[in-house]
């Protein structure tokens, strides 16, 4: 395995100086397997403010989280906000579907 490697790398890198070391590292990956790393969703929570989905990129300010029971997962899921738009505080409390905002990650 390891002649096999250092083969791909001399063809694809050092015998051609116009790739970049990215190739090196895709070519090392795909012996070793390639580890993805997990992103962990924080939940959403009451006062935070949030971007949209939307071409604009307004903050979303959750004032109230309505839920519903999953049957699936066995457990209560959020399935639209009730919130305030950044810049439009006279429309009042706004509802936004769960899908319309971007879940901030640890």
């Amino acid at each position: 395995m390891q002649n096999e490697l250092i083969r791909d790398i001399w063809n694809e890198v050092i015998a051609k100086p116009h790739m970049s070391p990215a190739k090196i590292k895709e070519i090392v990956e795909g012996y070793l397997g390639k580890q993805e790393k997990v992103k962990r969703m924080k939940p959403f929570q009451v006062g935070q403010t949030y971007d949209t989905k939307y071409a604009t990129k307004e903050k979303f300010k959750i004032v109230e989280i309505r839920y519903k029971w999953d049957k699936d997962s066995s457990k209560d899921v959020p399935y639209y906000f009730l919130g305030i738009l950044s810049g439009k505080e006279d429309l009042g409390n706004i509802p936004l579907n769960v899908d319309r905002l971007i879940q901030k990650h640890y």
